[in-house]
């Protein structure tokens, strides 16, 4: 009893020093940022834009990609993330554009500064998940947009703008390869968008 145990002891020492080999799985992260468009030709109206923190639904709040096999409730990959939520992006991507389209001759902005803005835009991420029902895969986008003109001098803010963007692009298979192309594909037809109404207001504003 006494020789066994003095075998077993080291042996169980050992078996300390070692451990299984475990796969180690990366989280891959996505974003999305389409080619610079173009920017308008003769299109430069008086004013500032500041725009706010974009919001989104609770199920969809956080980094992680949304999908859907069918009519249940979304679930999230855990291996596949994006770089920042979502509705972050979005903002982002938004005040990069406005600002390359130079639509507002006083600039546009994310926080308060020394300007004071002529127009508010609020915007809520509504629907972003990957379709990947069999043979129906796509990308479903859903982005509401808020613009309020800011009355001077009281600060008055009158409600101008507020339509949901709905996109829906379809995908070659069910992949999150397949997925983020097609919501890239989905944020340059928004931008295109957001830009044609945007200057579509100021006009009327400006000849009104």
């Amino acid at each position: 009893m006494k020789r066994l145990l003095i075998v077993t002891i080291p042996l169980l020492l050992l078996a300390g020093c070692f451990s299984l080999p475990r796969e180690t799985l990366e989280i891959v992260r996505y974003s999305f940022h389409p080619a610079e468009l173009a920017g308008p030709e003769g299109q430069e109206f008086d004013g500032a834009l500041l725009i706010l923190p974009f919001s989104t639904a609770s199920e969809q709040h956080g980094d992680r990609i949304g999908y859907k096999e069918g009519d249940h409730e979304m679930e999230t990959y855990y291996y596949h993330r994006w770089i920042a939520p979502p509705e972050q992006l979005m903002a982002d991507l938004l005040n990069e554009d406005m600002v390359h389209a130079g639509l507002f001759n006083d600039g546009v902005f994310m926080m308060t500064t020394g300007i004071t803005p002529t127009h508010e835009l609020h915007g809520r991420m509504v629907k972003l998940y990957a379709d990947n029902r069999k043979n129906q895969q796509a990308a479903v986008v859903e982005i509401m947009l808020t613009v309020f003109r800011i009355q001077q001098p009281t600060y008055d803010k009158q409600l101008i703008l507020q339509k949901t963007y709905k996109y829906h692009i379809d995908r070659e298979n069910g992949r999150v390869e397949s997925f983020v192309p097609a919501v890239t594909e989905a944020m340059t037809s928004w931008l295109v968008d957001v830009r044609t109404d945007m200057a579509t207001l100021l006009a009327e504003d400006q000849n009104g």
